[in-house]
């Protein structure tokens, strides 16, 4: 009785064990990356290099880094293939800048992204398409 007590028994734990799933790799891994910029805004076009790097912050939040071609860097959090770009202030040269919330995609090696910003009591729409190197 007691062998067939722990063959059911080790039937049970057998069966119950399962490989480890291996954790998913986040969405925003594929935004990591240099590219090249053409920026498209009222005020005229510009061509600039940013890079997009991790955020402590949580997995899906990245940092854009020369952001508008200045030297900000922008916060933005990742879904999928897209990103969205929250109201927050930057400092550019000395001066506080806001952008006013953006989205974007990627598409292969093609990030496109579409935001506002304010500075000096003017505001501007831009896009950019950005390249990856």
């Amino acid at each position: 009785m007691k062998n067939l007590f722990f063959l059911f028994l080790s039937i049970i734990l057998i069966s119950s064990c399962s490989k480890d799933k291996t954790d998913p790799i986040p969405d925003r891994n594929k935004f990591l990356a240099s590219y090249s910029v053409i920026e498209n805004c009222p005020s005229g076009n510009s061509n600039y290099d940013i890079s997009i790097t991790t955020s402590a912050e949580n997995e899906s939040t990245i940092l854009i880094s020369n952001f508008l071609g200045f030297g900000a860097i922008a916060k933005a959090t990742v879904s999928g293939t897209n990103l969205t770009i929250p109201n927050q202030i930057v400092n550019i040269q000395g001066n506080s800048v806001t952008i006013n919330s953006g989205s974007g995609s990627l598409n292969g090696t093609l990030l496109t992204m579409a935001y506002g910003y304010s500075f000096n009591n003017q505001t501007e729409n831009c896009s950019m398409n950005c390249t990856k190197k």
